[in-house]
């Protein structure tokens, strides 16, 4: 007994001695990481050098321009590859490009110093302020200045204009507004749906109170003061600076280069700059207004502006004045991502950390190359270890009550964009044998009712349900400015495309059969009474098929002759004129319908010719009311 208890007393006391020490090499190895990446000039250069070269090579993208500061320095700067590759024209930190929806965060610091002066308030209708631009929809509650900056306006969004070609003149902003004439389609403040309306809208409210330009009023209350002598909202740049950034494709195993379109509304995208200068507009965010001996904001103002004001659930990060919450790593990171057609960029800041970071590529090949560095980045040198977590015991069973298809809240409902948002901006959670769900390609476990971490990863989503307990909404962390609505069953975009093309079908297969009874079959039939019936079917489905030809023909001239619609994303003049020929069909299938009444009631033709000329019918009416849901019948909205 003596001898188990001494051996059981060794054997707790070797334990307790391999935990201390598991515990000091535990902490000495954290001690080492730290040391190891601390965030340094050395290191950061190191860290940049050995991963953005590889990504040009891994990714086909021509240039990339990189910035990194600490503490009101900058750390870093550096541009890699060809700012124009044909011409074998190199970048560096000088060399400015695109940067996209990272404009953002001028306009709505420029928003935050009115704010400031006691000239607009946060909670202002923003109709006291645009004139005579209206905002459509059925809502009584106003949209205020901060519905516009955490983008809960309830705006319904477009696509198709946002870009125009280098060869048009760029409207006034106000003009460019009342054109483009947009809806409601939330309560202001009921959901997130990002609007690059909206953040046009405080640009134009901008103008509105200063008196001058939103160009002027950015240039003289913000680049002038931070001294960014290479930064621009002119469009092109190069009409006024050299050594600017061309984008490029990388098409057919070749790069090309191209000129990247006009945007048509500047408050939302149309800044070109150098890494070197936008690390003075990080500093100064960094330092809460004050770059040097600059004030752009006082402190407690840009503090709000960094706080978080809207979270689509309070479990997640969300949207500040602005900027957009991250929390990866354990770290809490606000930033802000731009896009044009031929550029990729991101912007973000680590405030507890005093550290900001940017990257921009001059190619759309590069949204893994972006995400990629930002994760390098963070992993570096805020390492962190995969917390495992306990799934909720009837996991399993619950995964399929979550099964369908989500739409994001950014959309159309009435433009001619609800097709584009519904085909791009749809996604499906899907329910695995092992009890996760797939979404967005990421696995993800119930840890709590309508709570799901993702499996080796930091994100989480999180549902909410209606008052009958049914699914409704989807939010997850990593895009907290992306909120999703489960569909209703006649929104599903497959059951869409199946009924375009069983219409299409059945248009075609009509006009086949005709070719082949004029051409192969001998008529026996010289004196049918449906010759009449017979050329308005043939009539509805030609002018019915008029609409895809002519769309798919748009878009193929448009590219094979000046690509227009790869840099602007423009609508092809031909694609619009094909949506006139269903409603000419339209007006045939009501020419048609009393026809086919009067032979059903007469029995007039054969049986099998009253099955088909009715089904045509059906399949036009059908078809038109596909073509009226998408707002595409008759013209582009």
């Amino acid at each position: 007994m003596i001898f188990n208890r001494t051996i059981l007393k060794m054997t707790i006391l070797l334990v307790l001695l391999g935990n201390i020490v598991n515990a000091i090499n535990y902490a000495y190895a954290e001690e080492v990481i730290a040391q190891t990446h601390k965030l340094s000039k050395g290191d950061i250069k190191e860290f940049v050098e050995n991963t953005v070269p590889k990504q040009l090579e891994k990714y086909n993208i021509p240039g990339a321009s990189v910035s990194v500061v600490k503490d009101g320095q900058v750390l870093f700067t550096k541009a890699y590859g060809y700012r124009n590759i044909s011409e074998g024209l190199k970048a560096d930190s000088n060399t400015m490009f695109r940067i996209g929806s990272v404009t953002k965060l001028f306009t709505w610091t420029g928003i935050m110093q009115l704010v400031e002066q006691g000239k607009l308030n946060l909670d202002d209708d923003i109709s006291k302020y645009l004139g005579n631009i209206k905002i459509g929809g059925n809502y009584k509650e106003p949209i205020t200045i901060k519905n516009l900056m955490t983008h809960t306006s309830g705006i319904e969004d477009k696509f198709s204009n946002l870009f125009m070609g280098r060869d048009e003149e760029i409207p006034p902003l106000e003009e460019a507004l009342l054109r483009d004439k947009r809806n409601r389609i939330f309560k202001p403040g009921e959901i997130v749906a990002y609007s690059n309306y909206g953040t046009a809208l405080a640009g134009k409210i901008m103008e509105n109170i200063s008196g001058i330009t939103y160009e002027e009023y950015i240039e003289n209350n913000i680049l002038k003061p931070l001294n960014m002598n290479r930064t621009t909202i002119l469009q092109p740049a190069s009409a006024k600076y050299d050594n600017v950034s061309k984008g490029h494709m990388y098409l057919k195993g070749d790069y090309k280069v191209f000129e990247d379109a006009f945007t048509q509304l500047p408050p939302i995208g149309a800044i070109s700059t150098s890494s070197e200068d936008i690390s003075k507009f990080m500093i100064m965010h960094l330092q809460n207004g004050r770059y040097e001996d600059k004030v752009i904001l006082k402190e407690d103002t840009a503090k709000l502006m960094h706080k978080t004001h809207f979270p689509n659930d309070k479990r997640l990060p969300g949207i500040c004045l602005g900027f957009i919450e991250w929390k990866r790593n354990h770290k809490r990171i606000i930033w802000h991502s731009g896009g044009t057609a031929l550029f990729r960029t991101l912007c973000m800041l680590i405030p507890e950390e005093n550290v900001g970071v940017f990257i921009s590529y001059n190619s759309p090949n590069s949204d893994k190359a972006r995400s990629e560095f930002r994760q390098k980045f963070l992993d570096r040198y805020y390492p962190y270890n995969v917390e495992k977590v306990k799934p909720l015991e009837n996991h399993k069973e619950r995964a399929k009550n979550y099964e369908g298809y989500f739409k994001e809240g950014r959309t159309a409902k009435f433009n001619s964009d609800k097709l584009i948002f519904a085909l791009s901006r749809m996604e499906k959670v899907i329910p695995n044998d092992e009890g996760t769900l797939t979404f967005r390609g990421r696995k993800y476990i119930e840890v709590d009712s309508l709570v799901f971490y993702e499996v080796n990863g930091q994100g989480k989503l999180i549902f909410q349900e209606d008052e009958n307990e049914n699914i409704k909404y989807l939010f997850q962390d990593f895009e907290p400015h992306e909120a999703y609505m489960k569909i209703k069953w006649y929104e599903n975009p497959q059951l869409s495309m199946i009924i375009f093309s069983l219409c299409m079908i059945i248009f075609l297969t009509t006009l086949i059969t005709k070719f082949l009874q004029n051409i192969l079959w001998k008529k026996n039939e010289k004196h049918r009474n449906d010759r009449k019936i017979e050329k308005l079917i043939l009539l509805i489905s030609m002018f019915h098929l008029l609409f895809p030809i002519g769309g798919v023909l748009g878009f193929v001239m448009e590219i094979w002759i000046n690509s227009r619609v790869m840099t602007t994303g423009a609508i092809p003049l031909l694609f619009k004129l094909s949506l006139l020929p269903p409603v000419i069909s339209g007006i045939i299938t009501i020419i048609t319908i009393p026809y086919v009444i009067r032979a059903w009631k007469n029995k007039d033709w054969t049986f099998n010719r009253r099955i088909y000329y009715s089904l045509v019918v059906v399949t036009s009416l059908i078809f038109i009311g596909w073509m009226y849901y998408w707002n595409l019948l008759g013209y582009f909205r």
